[in-house]
């Protein structure tokens, strides 16, 4: 079987799909053109703007709108104290000074959109095409150099009749289980022809990138059925467990049993310990020597900020473990600059 259809997932913090931009407004469609997926084939390709487009033109383009995001404006000067030309090919200046006037701009970007593109008809190029979007020759973005994608944008290969099934079968996925609500139905835009009652015109299809030159082309826009898949990540629970109890005589005297073992040092950097950390809590409250680790306070504050990012429950970091040595470490030298004071341990790791 021959791959036909080859998936993106466009999705980050900004994307930016310029449709109709004129002179100050520089829009943005409610999904991505075809002009801007070319474009970014190209940079996965690096062809520069000259180069013939020929073979990529072709390919028919459907966008599903997984998320459609939130429109936001954003206030831009452009060419301060360089100059931009004009329409009259002149750099404007300011009547009474002379300087150098910046141009002013309005930019529209989509914020935490995402977006699964079908293109059909890429049996010839998928080879190529999968090579360049797993090691790009320059730089990805989403419609502006300033909207870099937040998840891989290859997003798979596939063989289907037509872009309606093509979208239809890869599934929906929530970012978090529990969290985020499925659909009822996802709206798709899909390339047609001029017969179809329900077309729409759109003057997207790149004829070439210098000059910049568009044909039109036609799409539709349909509704599917939400095929939910697994989650992306897992909802965040808090540890259930039984609280510990730091306040009776039962849990100092585990403390100093622990702190007296390591000879009142941290195992971790040798310094003068204070604090005892856990390393699980499954005997909360009867804890046995080895659920335990003396640290100094910074080792201390370090290990339990990298728990916090973690997310970890029951199981914690145990210090001694040699693939969290790094990670602490770096911890601590963020601690350390945050704090802009010296470490008052003494000894250095």
């Amino acid at each position: 079987m021959t791959a036909n259809t080859l998936f993106l997932r466009l999705e980050g913090p900004f994307q930016s799909w310029g449709l109709w931009a004129r002179w100050g407004v520089r829009d943005t469609a409610a999904e991505p053109t075809k002009s801007g997926v070319i474009g970014l084939l190209c940079c996965a390709l690096g062809r520069r703007r000259g180069e013939p487009i020929d073979d990529l033109r072709p390919l028919a383009m459907g966008v599903r709108v997984d998320r459609p995001g939130t429109f936001w404006g954003d206030y831009h000067t452009v060419g301060a104290g360089i100059g931009v030309l004009s329409a009259e090919g002149k750099i404007k200046r300011t009547e009474k000074s002379g300087e150098i006037e910046p141009v002013l701009s309005r930019r529209f970007y989509l914020c935490d959109a995402s977006f699964l593109v079908a293109l059909r008809g890429v049996s010839a190029l998928a080879e190529r095409l999968v090579a360049a979007l797993a090691a790009p020759a320059w730089p990805l973005f989403l419609g502006r150099k300033c909207c870099p994608p937040a998840v891989p944008i290859l997003a798979g290969l596939g063989e289907y009749q037509d872009l309606s099934t093509a979208l239809a079968d890869a599934p929906w996925r929530p970012r978090i289980a529990e969290v985020d609500e499925p659909p009822a139905e996802l709206r798709c835009v899909v390339e047609t022809d001029a017969s179809d009652p329900e077309a729409v015109l759109r003057h997207d299809d790149p004829m070439s990138f210098a000059p910049p030159r568009y044909g039109p082309r036609y799409v539709r826009d349909i509704a599917l059925a939400a095929k939910v898949g697994n989650p992306l990540q897992e909802a965040w629970r808090p540890w259930a467990g039984r609280a510990v109890r730091y306040d009776g005589p039962a849990w100092q005297a585990r403390r100093e049993d622990r702190l007296h073992h390591d000879g009142y040092l941290c195992v971790f950097c040798r310094c003068p310990a204070h604090p005892v950390h856990h390393t699980t809590y499954t005997r909360a409250n009867e804890e046995r020597r080895e659920d335990l680790r003396s640290l100094c306070r910074l080792c201390h504050d370090a290990v339990t900020l990298l728990e916090s990012e973690f997310a970890f429950g029951t199981e914690r970091i145990d210090p001694l473990d040699p693939s969290w040595r790094d990670l602490i470490l770096r911890k601590r030298e963020a601690l350390l600059g945050s704090r802009r004071v010296p470490h008052r341990g003494g000894r250095s790791v």
